[in-house]
Order: C-alpha cells, then sequence, then structure tokens
C-alpha cells in the first residue's frame, strides 16, 4: 500500500494470486456461505456444532484456564442446556439474558438456548443499576442467567424486576470446582441440567436463519444501548466471509480471545471462526497486557482476535523473549491504527493482520481477505461510501436531490444498502432502526443505512476508517453514549448542568470522556474523591469521563440546545478560565489539570 493509504495495483495483484494459489478451498468455502445463505433456510448454528460432535468429536472446541471440552462434550452440555429449558417451557422467540464473565459456561448456554430458538440477550458484565435494569427492559427476559461473579449485580435490581423473572434466575458456578450448594443465591442451572439427556433435539430443524440468534447491546449514534439483533443468517454471513473465506483457520488451530464475549469480536468473529473451521477456541477471562503473551504461549494459540486499543497497549510494554516466542500467525480484530500497522506486525513476528470494519447492528463486514496493509479490506457486495460536508454535518446533493460517490483517495460516509438478499436486522427498538435508514439517495425507491462513519475509498474495493460522525464516540474499545453518561451525572444532587463529549488525547486511541458539568444553585462543590467515586458506581468503567470541566452558566442556542461542537473544539487545553481536573489511572480521585500534569498528559507520561 502506498503511503497516502492508497492500495497499490501490482501489489493488490499479486497477493490475491498469493492467496488464492494456497488457500483456494476455504475462501471458496466461506463465500459459498456468505453468497448462497438464505433467510428461509431451515439451518442454524446448531448445525455446525453438531457436524463437528459427528465427524471430531475427540478434538478440543473450547478451553480457558480451568477446563476444556471436546466436540462431543460441547454439544451434550448445550443439548442438557436445551432439553432443561424447553421442559421449562421456553420456545421460539422468548429472551434469556446471559451475564457471565469470559469462560465456557458462556458459550454452552449461548449454544444449548440456540438450539430451542431462544434468543439469548449478552448482557454487558461491566453494566450496573439503571443501565442493567434498561437492557433487560428493552429487550423483555423471561429469564436471567447469572454467574456466580456477577451474582450482586443482579441481586442489586431485583426487586425492580418482574415477578415471573425473578422466579426465574439461575446461577452457575465460577470453576470446575463448583460451590457448595447452600452458598448459592439462585437455583444451582449446573446441578439442574446434569440429568438432562444429551441427545439433539428435533426441534432445531425447524430454525430458520432469520431466526433471531442473541442480542448484542450497543450504544448505536446515541442514548442508552440499544439491543442489536443477530440473526442466525447474519452469523453464518460473518462465520462465512469473515470466518472461513478471510481468516481461513485449521482444526488444528487454536484462537485466544480476551475479549469479552458479550461483543461481537469474540461471540460472532472468534466463535464463528472456530465453529466453522472446527478449530479450537481458547477464552481468556480478561485481557491483560502484561500476560497476554504467557497466556497465547500457556494455550498454545496459533492466532488471537484484537481490537485497536489491545494492540496499542501491547506495543505499550516491555520488549521481552516471550512475544517472540509463539506460535501465531494471524490475527483478526478492527482498530489496529495505520501509524502502529507495520511496527506490531514486525515487532511481534505476524504474518497476517485480519483487520475488519463492521458494527453490531450493521448489515456488511469489509474483511482484509488478500492480507494488505493498513486497511480494513473490502466487500464482495454493492455499497457505497457518498461525499459528506463535514462542516455542515450532511451528505452533499446534487441539483435533483442525490448523493454522489467519492473518488479514489477521497473520504465520505460509508452507506449500507439494504436489500431481500442483504437485509438490515436492526435495533428490537423499531423506531431506533428506521432512524437508521435512507431513502432516495442515489435513485428513487433505493435504501440505505447511515453508518455514522467517515472512511477513506483506497480503490480496489478496499476501505480505510477514519473518524465516527455525531455524538458516540470510542474508548477503551467500547462506544460511549453521551446521553448515558449524561443521564447519570444529572443524578447527582449538586450537579444541575452536564455536557459530555469525546476529547482526542495523545498517545491514545479513541477520545477519552470529558464532561463539562455547572453546579446547582446553593450546593456544595462535590469534592474531587466523591465525584469520581459516584461515577465509577454509576457507570461503566470505559465510560467515566477522564475530564471534568466546571462551568458556570451553560451556553444554549436560541433554540435551548447546548453547544456542544464548540466545547470538543476546546477540548481539555483551550478552556478559559474554566477549572479542569483529570481522573488519572488508578487513582481515586480527579486532580486539578495544572500546566505541570498537562504536559505529562502531551508527553504520554500518564496512566489513562
Amino acid at each position: 500500500m502506498a503511503d497516502q493509504g492508497l492500495i497499490d495495483g501490482k501489489l493488490f495483484v499479486k497477493k490475491v494470486w498469493q492467496t488464492l494459489s494456497t488457500d483456494l478451498v476455504p475462501v471458496l468455502s466461506g463465500l459459498k456461505i456468505l453468497l448462497t445463505a438464505k433467510r428461509d433456510q431451515h439451518r442454524s448454528l446448531a448445525d455446525f456444532l453438531e457436524k463437528h460432535a459427528l465427524h471430531r468429536p475427540e478434538n478440543v472446541a473450547l478451553k480457558d484456564h480451568q477446563q476444556q471440552l471436546t466436540w462431543r462434550q460441547f454439544n451434550n452440555k448445550a443439548n442438557q442446556v436445551a432439553h432443561f429449558f424447553q421442559a421449562k417451557g421456553l420456545k421460539k422467540g422468548d429472551i434469556v439474558a446471559l451475564m457471565m464473565e469470559n469462560r465456557v459456561e458462556v458459550l454452552i448456554h449461548v449454544a444449548g438456548l440456540a438450539k430451542l430458538g431462544v434468543v439469548v440477550s449478552m448482557i454487558n458484565t461491566s453494566q450496573r443499576g439503571d443501565v442493567l435494569m434498561h437492557s433487560l427492559d428493552v429487550a423483555p427476559v423471561t429469564s436471567i442467567i447469572v454467574g456466580s461473579e456477577l451474582v450482586v449485580a443482579i441481586q442489586t435490581i431485583e426487586p425492580s424486576l418482574d415477578e415471573s423473572v425473578q422466579s426465574n434466575i439461575f446461577e452457575v458456578a465460577d470453576g470446575v470446582a463448583g460451590v457448595l450448594t447452600d452458598s448459592f443465591t439462585y437455583p444451582d442451572l449446573q446441578a439442574a441440567v446434569a440429568d438432562q439427556p444429551v441427545m439433539n433435539l428435533p426441534v432445531t430443524r425447524t430454525l430458520q436463519l432469520k431466526d433471531t440468534l442473541y442480542l448484542v447491546f450497543t450504544s448505536g449514534t446515541t442514548g442508552l444501548p440499544k439491543a442489536s439483533r443477530m440473526s442466525h443468517h447474519r452469523f453464518f454471513r460473518a462465520m462465512g466471509g469473515i470466518g472461513l473465506a478471510s481468516f481461513r483457520l485449521r482444526t488444528s488451530d487454536v484462537l485466544y480471545t480476551p475479549l469479552p464475549l458479550y461483543h461481537n469480536n469474540a461471540l460472532t468473529l472468534a466463535f464463528g471462526a472456530v465453529l466453522g473451521s472446527g478449530a479450537t477456541l481458547a477464552i481468556g477471562r480478561k485481557f491483560s497486557a502484561s500476560r497476554f503473551w504467557q497466556e497465547i504461549t500457556a494455550f498454545h494459540a496459533t492466532a488471537f482476535v484484537y481490537i485497536g486499543e489491545l494492540c496499542r497497549y501491547l506495543m505499550a510494554q516491555p520488549v521481552s523473549d516471550l512475544e517472540r516466542q509463539h506460535h501465531v500467525r494471524v490475527i483478526l480484530g478492527n482498530g489496529l491504527r495505520p501509524d502502529i500497522w507495520m511496527e506490531f506486525k514486525q515487532r511481534f513476528g505476524i504474518e497476517r493482520i485480519n483487520e475488519f470494519y463492521g458494527s453490531s447492528e450493521g448489515n456488511m463486514m469489509f474483511s482484509n481477505l488478500f492480507n494488505m496493509d493498513r486497511t480494513a479490506g473490502m466487500y464482495p457486495l454493492l455499497y457505497k461510501v457518498a461525499r459528506y460536508d463535514v462542516e455542515k454535518d450532511e451528505l452533499v446533493r446534487d441539483a435533483k436531490g442525490f448523493c454522489e460517490n467519492v473518488k479514489r483517495g477521497e473520504t465520505g460516509l460509508l452507506l449500507m444498502p439494504v436489500s431481500d438478499r442483504v437485509p438490515f436486522d436492526g435495533y428490537t427498538d423499531k423506531k431506533a432502526s428506521s432512524g437508521k435508514m435512507l431513502k432516495g439517495l442515489f435513485k428513487s425507491g433505493d435504501r440505505y443505512i447511515d453508518t455514522g462513519d467517515l472512511v477513506m475509498q483506497q480503490g480496489f474495493g478496499h476501505i480505510a476508517f477514519v473518524d465516527r460522525l455525531g455524538d458516540t464516540f470510542r474508548w477503551k474499545g467500547e462506544n460511549v453514549a453521551t446521553g448515558e453518561v449524561e443521564a447519570a451525572l444529572l443524578k447527582h444532587e449538586a450537579i444541575e448542568h452536564a455536557i459530555v463529549y469525546g476529547v482526542a488525547v495523545p498517545h491514545a486511541d479513541g477520545k477519552a470522556g470529558m464532561a463539562a458539568i455547572s453546579l446547582k444553585e446553593g450546593a456544595d462543590n462535590p469534592s474531587t474523591q466523591d465525584l469520581a467515586s459516584y461515577m465509577r458506581n454509576a457507570l461503566p468503567s470505559y465510560a467515566v469521563p477522564l475530564f471534568i470541566r466546571m462551568q458556570g452558566d451553560q451556553a444554549v442556542t436560541s433554540t435551548f440546545k447546548y453547544q456542544k461542537y464548540k466545547l470538543k473544539e476546546e477540548g481539555w487545553q483551550d478552556v478559559n478560565a474554566d477549572e479542569v481536573y483529570l481522573l488519572e489511572g488508578g487513582t481515586d480521585r480527579y486532580r486539578s489539570l495544572t500546566p505541570q500534569l498537562s504536559e505529562q498528559l502531551s508527553a504520554g507520561e500518564l496512566r489513562l
């Protein structure tokens, strides 16, 4: 790839030839699934699980730090879960919430419920209080499965749940050693399913690809988390297009994921790649930069999944022998910044970086099929990159009112076409889904989904991610919705106004949260320790603002809207006479952002 980010034609042709000459079979197999999967087909995730249980029963399917399961054992345990909940009266379309930290039991329950057509609502394990209650309400659940390690989070909101849900909360012990029965808060699900049959269920054959498989929560563009639908059809397309055709794992591969299984990178892409290929998925409990290569070695991993921030953290670690004494040949993820791409690849000896672009609620995914550098890859079907006026925050239209495509090397708004062949599953909230739909952009009657992302058209079907539009920003690998953070701040007894936005910070991926707040008249100024404690209790860790800007009156427009764009432009440095505070990593309070602290922040010397 050329320095300006364009795809070099000669190199592209060479890479295509190299790929097809060595990996033609998996490429064609994956593309066949991607292009031929029809929504009304009687197929499901269970097809691949049951196939592997039949043809490679003793191969290891899943493993974590405490146990490993063969494909036969995995399928048997999933069947026991399915039989248990079928006996409880659950049926296709019912929703069960699953809240559990990374371990093999997560996938046992996802697969088991999927065999019934029951929708699994994948709850973010860092959610608490009102946000957690919202996630359980936005897609009303009939039952909750919670890991012992997260029981307290459910106990806290249990009084707000419907009585029917309260009586259907099940607990899964944390660890194969188990927990004494009398120490369980809720019924022991592992004990309850232990005597269930292990045979496959006839009802699984009635499922169709269009049926919803699970819900993954996303911030979308604004507001509280939205539940995006992942159908079996979308799972198949991701498994075929990325897992098989692009990632191309072998049955002997071990794919390591330290990313949470409630996220699509781990659940859809990593699990999908393993399910499609018959490889092994190694599940890390949580990501640790200092222990990362130790875990890679311990699991004998040959591949891993990433997000851009993970790569940045690994680059910041001291050089060690372990980072080159591994067998990793390919990695899959998104957000690896172009400025560290080559250095990352060379330092850690990675042969192939399978960067992709996609979203939880989207209907298409780009993937670096041919191992080009500094690109999110290509998409085999049609898409549009439309010219966009960032200053006016609108699409550029011609005299007839239609949009125009950008040229190679230009940046525009990525638009996803919607058709019967490529549908939009969207959110559970129909209003939120319809808000993403745009019509009549290039001709009368056409339909597109607004991704909210600016990308560069690199040529030869490839794109590079540039920036996100709107109020949502990305930090620590998570999308942060400003409305959610503002709502939490406004519940503080001393805060009158709160405006939250993302600001760029040197030597950090994404944007850090900054909150401009003003206090109620006569209210006592909260201590910096109290403010930090309050936010950490009210919000997920990634959503806690790093910066607090104390203001008097908030400037508003003539229609009483906050002038957020001015605050964004001023960032954390150009704040006039306002006092700014910083929440440094590992501390329990906000510190005044002095000139000395600002210099350290600019130099990348502070932990965030």
